[in-house]
């Protein structure tokens, strides 16, 4: 499974504002819509590009790229009344 970039997708299909939740100080109200789903964080610099990848392996190209495991999932932000991407460490999920 791959996410690929998420940035293309987003401007492809006009998802606007914010591609993620952002937490902000004091209390976040919001709801987990799905199971956080583990990934692979990649940064291109040759491209300046961000990719989303399956946790489990990499294209060699990302060989020798740092990898962040992240946890993807939808979210309804209650503040914002709107289902938001999410981004989330580990030190969320576990919590």
């Amino acid at each position: 499974m791959s996410f690929g970039n998420i940035q293309e997708v987003s401007k492809r299909h006009s998802i606007g504002g914010s591609k993620w939740y952002k937490f902000h100080e004091g209390e976040n109200t919001i709801r987990f819509l799905e199971q956080p789903v583990a990934v692979a964080k990649y940064y291109s610099k040759s491209q300046n590009e961000t990719y989303y990848l399956d946790e489990l392996g990499a294209p060699e190209e990302f060989n020798g790229t740092k990898k962040q495991i992240r946890f993807i999932c939808w979210i309804w932000d209650k503040d914002e009344n709107k289902a938001v991407l999410a981004e989330l460490p580990y030190s969320i999920v576990k919590a």
